[in-house]
């Protein structure tokens, strides 16, 4: 016996009965309607589980019913949620069903539009680079102008030294006169030469 009810925008199916000799199989299920019919929400839970006669029987279908991927719960059944939308529906191993915590409340609830977000870490940006400053330059001092001493021509190096500054006029000083210079007090050698003497040689 199933039944189902549509009211404010909602299809609940409000009872649903089974008696089997194969084992047992309980239905919750809930849609949110839509205007396209495959993207109502879907909210719902699956339990069920299979007898010894049917391990016996049917060995292979009991075998179907126990490697679904869901696990038995206390109550002794298999639970499969349902959530998503119609078109995408999950049948996910989680314990569902009127024992199970209530939406909001537990750790196995979930949210009413899918699955919860997925954490972000947000990483601060990295700094951008310092500007490398370049080492002081070394400062090399100047030569005052007029303290160096030039310096002395080596001997047999073919330069001579600058000469040096000319006298003042009127200093009371004068350089030395020329050897045969007029006036300088000497005549010259042709001059001395038979100047005690006024004979003249004859030639023989």
């Amino acid at each position: 016996v199933a039944k189902a009810e549509i009211k404010n925008g909602k299809l609940e199916l409000t009872k649903f009965q089974t008696t089997s000799k194969d084992g047992e199989l309980h239905i919750d299920f809930t849609m949110k309607l839509e205007p396209s019919i495959m993207d109502s929400l879907v909210t719902g839970c699956l339990r069920f589980k299979g007898s010894e006669g049917l391990a016996t029987r049917e060995p292979k279908t009991f075998a179907a019913l126990t490697t679904t991927g869901a696990e038995i719960r206390a109550d002794g059944l298999f639970h499969i949620k349902l959530a998503e939308t119609l078109r995408n529906m999950k049948r996910l191993n989680m314990e569902c069903g009127p024992n199970a915590p209530q939406a909001g409340t537990g750790e196995f609830a979930a949210p009413p539009h899918g699955p919860p977000p997925r954490p972000v870490l947000t990483v601060p940006p990295p700094e951008p680079p310092r500007p490398v400053e370049p080492p002081p330059r070394a400062e090399i001092p100047h030569p005052i102008a007029g303290s160096a001493v030039p310096p002395s021509a080596p001997a047999g190096s073919g330069f001579a030294p600058a000469p040096g500054p000319a006298p003042a006029a009127g200093s009371g000083s004068a350089p030395p006169p020329m050897e045969g210079a007029p006036g300088s007090g000497s005549a010259p050698a042709e001059e001395q030469a038979g100047s005690g003497s006024n004979e003249q040689a004859l030639p023989r």
